[in-house]
């Protein structure tokens, strides 16, 4: 299998991403230990009395799976924290906000650090949060490198997108999406099932198959060809979820691509043989294609920078990369 096609790293919950990638670098920045204590399943890695669970986590990563995720939790825990608290705005912010005070006393009862205190330290001059960051950003960094995550996929925090280049520029994106199927619905599967299903490779393949889609090559096939394919993969994933009980959600399986992708030459084939355009035209004027039962909608991806700066993922690991390398 090429590489990349076999990982991932979730940003976020990586639930959904382990039902669908061999190996999962789960980059939850240190929040699955917050989220446990609301005592209902988020997606996020399942805590126990402040242990993450070892099964979960062996699942996604293998044997030596604890330590990498103790090593990555460890330095991006300390990044956030460290990074909501280095300017005027942020900590203005994290005195303010309701989600920020519920953390920061969960961080004062369990664990015993006083972040009120450390951001008045930060702001007096008397603690000085730039070394703290680059050292956190060159620790995460290299924890994903050494063990094989350091330019793979990333699966997207905010939906259940793959993004293929997290280098490429916001204006040098497109995405692809099949719309309206019947996939699994991460929020009424448990971690026990995810975990017991990762060891039916069979199975697991047939949902894996219909992420590659994107990735298929489809040069020189016809339309009947292309619709086919969609149908077996659509047919195969059915097949898996049935076996395994698993309930669905009518939801669009999305992908993030930049058009020196894989993924823009798999695309293109399909918009070339199906509609007789690029894709370039397809996406400009928001396209879709229709295939058998199913809609593939083509688009540009146009994101607000501003937005960007908070949310989007690409960035949080595009700050990491810039202090490892400053």
């Amino acid at each position: 299998m090429s590489q990349g096609l076999d990982k991932i790293v979730a940003m976020g919950p990586p639930k959904e991403a382990a039902l669908y990638f061999d190996r999962v670098c789960p980059l939850d920045l240190g929040t699955s230990l917050f989220h446990s204590q609301s005592n209902t399943d988020s997606g996020y890695i399942p805590f126990d009395d402040a242990r993450f669970d070892e099964s979960v986590v062996k699942s996604l990563l293998g044997s030596d799976g604890p330590a990498i995720y103790t090593s990555l939790v460890n330095a991006n825990f300390i990044y956030q924290i460290a990074n909501k608290l280095s300017s005027p705005a942020s900590r203005k912010s994290f005195r303010e906000n309701s989600y920020a005070r519920e953390f920061a006393k969960f961080m004062n009862e369990k664990l015993g650090v006083d972040l009120d205190k450390l951001a008045d330290d930060i702001e007096s001059g008397q603690f000085d949060v730039e070394p703290l960051l680059k050292a956190t950003a060159t620790a995460s960094i290299k924890v994903m490198d050494d063990h094989g995550f350091g330019n793979v996929p990333i699966w997207n925090l905010f939906s259940n997108e793959e993004l293929d280049d997290a280098k490429a520029n916001d204006s040098q994106r497109f995405y692809a999406s099949l719309a309206g199927l019947e996939l699994i619905d991460p929020e009424k599967t448990s971690w026990k099932q995810v975990v017991e299903f990762r060891e039916d490779q069979l199975a697991r393949n047939a949902l894996r198959d219909l992420r590659l889609f994107f990735q298929e090559n489809f040069d020189g096939k016809s339309k009947a060809y292309i619709e086919d394919s969609l149908a077996q993969k659509i047919e195969r994933y059915e097949e898996a979820r049935k076996l395994w009980g698993f309930e669905t959600a009518q939801r669009s399986l999305s992908v993030l691509f930049n058009e020196k992708s894989v993924i823009a030459s798999s695309v293109g084939s399909i918009a070339a043989h199906t509609v007789g355009g690029s894709l370039l035209a397809a996406a400009g004027v928001g396209g879709v294609i229709a295939l058998g039962g199913v809609a593939l909608e083509l688009g540009r991806v146009y994101i607000d920078q501003r937005r960007a700066r908070i949310k989007s993922p690409v960035r949080y690991l595009s700050n990491l990369k810039s202090l490892n390398n400053g």
